[in-house]
């Protein structure tokens, strides 16, 4: 990011990407570091410790990571950009995954930006 050095080019914080490569470990400080340089974040329910897609990418409803943790921690390292939803092959019904997915998402709204 900094060869690039121009301010319409960041990165973006996928929760799964980040919970499959990383398995929960070095959260802050990989956020601090990106935060400069950080666009978008997007999240899902996951169960803790997953290794497949399944495991990893949920509705924002199931799983047992602690994605209010996990926000918690993204909001104390100053982030107030915009958060997207990852439902990437989760199968089912659309509507009922959005459904459940938007009603998680505002409990989890809650949370101070």
């Amino acid at each position: 990011m900094k060869k690039v050095d121009r301010e319409n080019v960041g990165v973006t914080f996928n929760l799964c990407h980040w919970l499959r490569v990383d398995n929960e470990k070095n959260m802050k400080p990989l956020i601090e570091m990106a935060m400069p340089h950080l666009f978008v974040v997007t999240i899902n329910g996951a169960d803790s410790g997953g290794k497949d897609w399944k495991q990893l990418i949920q509705t924002l409803d199931r799983g047992t990571f602690d994605v209010r943790g996990f926000l918690t921690t993204l909001y104390d390292c100053g982030y107030t950009g915009p958060i997207g939803f990852q439902g990437y092959a989760i199968g089912g019904d659309a509507r009922d995954n959005l459904k459940r997915t938007m009603n998680a998402w505002r409990e989890l709204n809650d949370l101070k930006r």
